[in-house]
């Protein structure tokens, strides 16, 4: 297995970090890409910017299918909403501080997967070629465009009443050999299922998304094995 490479901060240059995926990344729900850069600017005594671009309601193809076309109602792929636009909600597009700028990102992260399960319980689990085959496509059309970028790879938990939670389980399996597939850049992130699931009244209001303690919880999880 390839070692990743060590990340050497210095001459004050602006970091980036880009948040990928569903709700649990999008700018209008979530901070903890916001809040994860402020910990990173800390931590390496250098300035830091978050960018999250994640789509409420994304399962993984929709995830592919969006980062190099315009296939959704956003008017323009992710890749070119990160390299020249900032969403401040899932209906405006503007121009902000946000926006890489001519930056490469450090880190490209991504959390998705609690909506291929489905939106509501009885939930299924998606065909696993077709999943994992759609994250090796994320993967590589990520390197393609940042190929400097490290991509961790958070896996994904969610609660609900009825719904079948072993399916994570299942689903943090195929996780693993997507990560052993790219192991020059992909790296297990975080896994929700160590530190949300054992309390998600704690850090969630509705055992899906973060709240105030969640996000600084899911940044400080990330946090800890960046290399």
């Amino acid at each position: 297995m390839e070692a990743l490479p060590r990340r050497r901060y210095g001459g004050r240059k602006p970091f980036v970090i880009l948040a990928l995926g569903d709700s649990k990344s999008a700018p209008d729900t979530q901070i903890w890409g916001y809040t994860l850069a402020n910990l990173l600017s800390t931590s390496t005594q250098n300035p830091w910017r978050g960018i999250e671009l994640g789509r409420g309601g994304y399962t993984l193809d929709k995830l592919d299918n969006n980062l190099t076309t315009d296939a959704d109602v956003y008017g323009h792929s992710i890749f070119a909403g990160a390299e020249g636009l900032c969403e401040t909600a899932s209906s405006a597009l503007v121009r902000c501080p946000e926006s890489l700028r001519g930056l490469d990102p450090t880190y490209v992260l991504v959390n998705v997967g609690v909506n291929d399960v489905g939106f509501v319980p009885p939930w299924a689990l998606p065909d696993q070629t077709t999943w994992t085959n759609d994250y090796l496509s994320v993967l590589d059309k990520i390197h393609a465009q940042w190929p400097d970028a490290l991509v961790p790879i958070t896996k994904p938990w969610k609660r609900q009443s009825g719904g079948d939670e072993t399916l994570f389980d299942t689903m943090a399996g195929w996780i693993d050999d997507i990560v052993a597939a790219r192991p020059a850049f992909a790296f297990v992130a975080d896994d929700e299922r160590s530190w949300f699931k054992p309390n998600p009244s704690l850090y969630s209001d509705d055992n899906i998304h973060f709240n105030t303690a969640g996000q600084t919880k899911a940044a400080q999880e990330k946090l800890a094995v960046l290399p």
